[in-house]
């Protein structure tokens, strides 16, 4: 299975104290291919950090360098269409504690970086997916590893 890997995601598959850790940890190691976006990366490694949780951010670096995610780097393009996802998206996100917002850059890079690499399968967290429509020939994305438990 060819994978995305968003931030909530790749924390859980980390984080071994986490109740859900083994079935995002399943998916990302059975997985043939994780992309991952530079965005994700910072935003895993600065959470990481912020919990002081170094070792961990040091290994999910040192994963990154070695090849075990494929990188897929934005262009000024897939700037621009993220800007266009984010403003279409605006007020159609649920918040809590909040009024309705729109996805954030991340969420919306990776929604193109999906298309890219012609992919729906998100290894995430995040049920924003579930209202974002991809950009591909895809109808809908996959929410991993929640979409797998329901089918199987």
């Amino acid at each position: 299975m060819k994978i995305l890997v968003d931030t909530g995601g790749v924390l859980n598959a980390l984080d071994s104290d986490s109740p859900e850790h083994q079935a995002f940890y399943d998916v990302l190691t059975r997985a043939r291919v994780a992309w991952i976006t530079p965005i994700t990366v910072a935003e895993v490694h600065y959470l990481l950090t912020s919990r002081r949780n170094y070792r961990t951010a040091d290994a999910f670096l040192q994963d990154v360098a070695s090849g075990f995610y494929e990188l897929v780097n934005p262009t000024a393009n897939d700037y621009e269409a993220a800007r266009d996802l984010i403003a279409k998206y605006s007020g159609r996100i649920e918040r809590k504690k909040a009024k309705a917002g729109s996805i954030d850059l991340a969420r919306a890079i990776n929604a193109v970086a999906a298309a890219k690499v012609d992919t729906n399968r998100i290894l995430t967290t995040d049920a924003d997916y579930r209202i974002i429509r991809p950009l591909s020939r895809h109808p809908a994305f996959t929410i991993l590893p929640a979409d797998q438990a329901r089918q199987g």
